[in-house]
């Protein structure tokens, strides 16, 4: 049944290829002289944007004595735990046949290389690439393909389609393996990203993707991470699978249906705005919690990162900053993801950019602010560094030019719809 499903779904995307092909036109055209059968995009410099930042002002500087003080330059150690997103699923894949290996071996389409937070691969923009600037002996990131737990996987110890009361596992092996490595005294950067998965389930069971148990899920698996030493925590928020799943072309529709009958996100069609402010509310108050107990160490902090909490589709070409399940992001969605992260750690608490926007220009360190912002040092910051659009905090909040665009749009398809009347109307009855 499964496999006829998927022969309607290829047949589909074919019938509907004048609507869905820029899901793959950008990724495709990275090289022309490719073999056709070759499913995968091959890895250019379209992934690596120029490092625009000064390094030596702020290397120069002394090491950091507390969490407060981490540079780029004192990070040694990087490390992350997820989901798929995180695993880097589909990434690099360029079209539908490209999905086909995934349904025997879904570690196969996992480009840990890429990953927005932890991948390492060369000719890529990627969060460890970034810090890699300033400190070439950084270790930890993910390299090339495959599961979680083996030697390229390194500390990326994300797996495709957990869900929050998983992630408990994932921090106790990364745990482990940082120790046994003898690297608990170097500092880390670990990024955690969950709650997608949760979302695709809630409409089928409340009870267990409830609020109260996604918080528990975060307080557990932080808990067991704040047992390691000198760890800058970035907490991403959740990313809305509803936003997601409006993607706007047919194939992406069709998609989405398939993605729903197989069981992989059963929920992606359900309005789950209400719960996705419910979940990034936790995650608020999962931050305030360890903000708290914390407050008597200075070698660990937690710190949401927001800008996940909001999509903000671009104008031009949207879906080619997803993988073709118009689900996963692609490299593209990767490279600005990495950027976007980047950046929010670059901007202090209470001024964090709170929606993921494209073509991002990257955020430099400077020698009067040299640091991670933490809440502990973004108080008395001058914020330099420019560029921050609003405020991080959870709900519906928007910017000036976001209310202007929200406005033009909507005249705009009023526009439209009146020309598509007139035009009905004029045209002569056969």
């Amino acid at each position: 049944m499964r496999a006829l499903l998927f022969s309607c779904y290829i047949l589909l995307l074919v019938a509907s290829r004048s609507n869905c092909t820029d899901t793959i036109v950008y990724i495709s055209s990275l090289n022309e002289d490719s073999n056709p059968d070759d499913n995968i995009a091959e890895v250019t410099s379209v992934f690596e944007v120029e490092f625009p930042c000064e390094v030596s002002q702020v290397n120069a500087l002394p090491p950091a004595t507390n969490v407060h003080e981490l540079r780029p330059t004192d990070v040694k150690v990087i490390g992350a735990i997820g989901d798929s997103m995180t695993a880097g699923l589909f990434a690099k894949v360029k079209n539908v046949l490209g999905l086909l290996p995934g349904f025997l071996d879904k570690h196969l389409l996992e480009y840990r290389g890429v990953s927005w937070s932890v991948g390492g691969d060369s000719g890529v923009t990627t969060l460890p690439n970034l810090i890699k600037h300033y400190n070439s002996e950084l270790t930890g990131y993910s390299v090339k393909t495959g599961k979680e737990g083996t030697t390229d996987a390194a500390y990326n110890f994300a797996v495709s389609g957990a869900k929050s009361f998983e992630l408990l596992s994932q921090a106790e092996s990364l745990v482990d393996r940082i120790k046994s490595d003898n690297l608990d005294n170097e500092w880390k950067v670990i990024t955690i990203f969950i709650g997608g998965n949760d979302l695709c389930a809630i409409c089928e069971e409340k009870k267990k993707y409830s609020k109260e148990n996604f918080y528990t899920n975060l307080l557990a698996t932080i808990e067991k991470l704040s047992e390691l030493k000198k760890v800058f925590l970035n907490l991403v928020q959740t990313v809305e699978i509803s936003k997601v799943a409006k993607l706007p072309t047919v194939g992406c529709k069709i998609i989405h249906e398939l993605i729903d009958i197989f069981g992989k996100c059963v929920c992606v069609d359900e309005d789950l705005s209400v719960q996705h402010k419910e979940y990034m509310e936790e995650i608020r108050k999962v931050e305030k919690h360890f903000d708290r107990k914390l407050q008597d160490r200075d070698d660990i902090v937690v710190v949401v990162q927001p800008f996940f909490g909001k999509i903000i589709f671009p104008a031009v070409d949207p879906t080619s900053y997803f993988a073709p399940d118009c689900f996963h992001l692609s490299q593209k969605g990767m490279l600005e993801a990495s950027i976007d992260l980047w950046n929010n750690m670059l901007e202090p608490v209470g001024r964090k950019t709170a929606d993921f926007h494209v073509n991002q220009h990257i955020k430099c360190p400077t020698k009067s602010n040299p640091y991670f912002y933490t809440r502990g040092n973004s108080e008395s910051t001058t914020n330099s560094l420019g560029g921050v659009q609003g405020k991080d905090a959870p709900g519906d909040w928007l910017t000036t030019g976001q209310i202007i665009g929200v406005v033009v749009g909507t005249l705009l398809l009023i526009a439209g719809i009146v020309c598509v009347g007139v035009r009905t109307a004029t045209t002569p009855q056969k």
